[in-house]
């Protein structure tokens, strides 16, 4: 197990983002919590059965967050994304 898969999903995301942005996680504008619920999206995560995923745009990236914990993010250029791992 990652230590990805450890972490909560918004905070994984959070720190996935900010790293390929080159910034401190507080620095991402707007926080996270503006653009989704993250209490609800961590709950619904949790809850959710391993094929189940969650996909929304944050920062210029296609976010999908998957049950199984992982989260993949892409990076959104001219209405196409090139994939990035997290």
């Amino acid at each position: 197990m990652n230590s990805q898969e450890l972490a909560s999903p918004t905070l994984t995301v959070v720190e996935l983002i900010a790293e390929k942005e080159k910034v401190d996680p507080v620095e991402l504008q707007p926080p996270l919590h503006s653009v989704v619920d993250t209490e609800a999206l961590d709950r619904m995560i949790e809850s959710m059965s391993g094929d189940g995923r969650v996909e929304f745009q944050y920062c210029d990236y296609q976010v999908t967050v998957f049950g199984s914990g992982e989260v993949k993010i892409a990076r959104i250029t001219n209405n196409q994304s090139s994939s990035l791992v997290g």
